[in-house]
């Protein structure tokens, strides 16, 4: 009796899951749609490149930066020029720790007491 209820069930779970994959299928052959403006858009690129271009582009000379470009130089600056600079000091602020008497202590035996 348990190995038909199986089969039953199995049979069952298969035929929906088809019947699914076929409504879905069929569904979006049948809504989905593309607006012709992009019909337009997404056709597909013809393969044919100009030749004599390309063989252009791969002989032409390949031009590398120098990288060398002159910098005017500044006059050295002198240690009267510079103002001094001085730094501000703060204070130090220490914080005491403080006992309250709300603190729980526990005891030896592991129950805290007030």
């Amino acid at each position: 009796m348990m190995y038909k209820d199986i089969i039953v069930l199995l049979g069952s779970a298969f035929f929906i899951v088809v019947a699914w994959i076929a409504f879905n299928i069929y569904h979006n052959s049948v809504v989905s749609t593309t607006p012709e403006d992009l019909q337009k858009e997404i056709l597909p690129i013809t393969p044919t490149f100009d030749q004599s271009t390309i063989n252009k582009i791969k002989t032409r000379a390949e031009i590398s930066p120098s990288y060398n470009i002159a910098v005017p130089l500044t006059p050295p600056v002198s240690s009267n020029d510079i103002p001094e600079i001085t730094p501000e000091i703060t204070p130090e602020i220490t914080i005491e720790p403080q006992s309250t008497d709300s603190a729980l202590i526990a005891s030896e035996g592991g129950e805290i007491t007030p």
